[in-house]
């Protein structure tokens, strides 16, 4: 996994109730660091090409989960910033990528 999944988070954990799980995933959570906020959107699944083409059902599922994301977003921060999907590549697979990125308000306890 390492070795194939260069670009994503690697994981490997164990819990007493559910075992032990281990995978890889080209989606950030959420970084914070000083109250900026940076996360991302991805949807659309695909095997990689160089000319890998979205169709609009993707394109639209894509536009769902980042207004979705924004909309959370709204009451606890203030400058959120969202870049044009763009595709990344995971490994074999292609994805639609959208970083998004705003200042969380002061008066939260991080």
């Amino acid at each position: 996994m390492i070795t194939n999944y260069t670009t994503a988070f690697r994981y490997l954990f164990y819990h007493p109730k559910i075992g032990t799980w281990m995978g890889a995933t080209p989606e950030q959570l959420v970084k914070i660091e000083n109250y900026q906020l940076n996360t991302v959107a991805l949807a659309g699944t695909q095997l990689f090409s160089e000319n890998v083409v979205w169709q609009p059902k993707e394109l639209q599922e894509q536009q769902f989960v980042t207004d979705f994301i924004t909309n959370e977003l709204r009451p606890f921060s203030k400058n959120i910033v969202v870049s044009e999907p763009f595709t990344t590549k995971a490994g074999l697979l292609a994805h639609i990528k959208t970083t998004i990125s705003a200042i969380l308000n002061n008066n939260l306890v991080l």
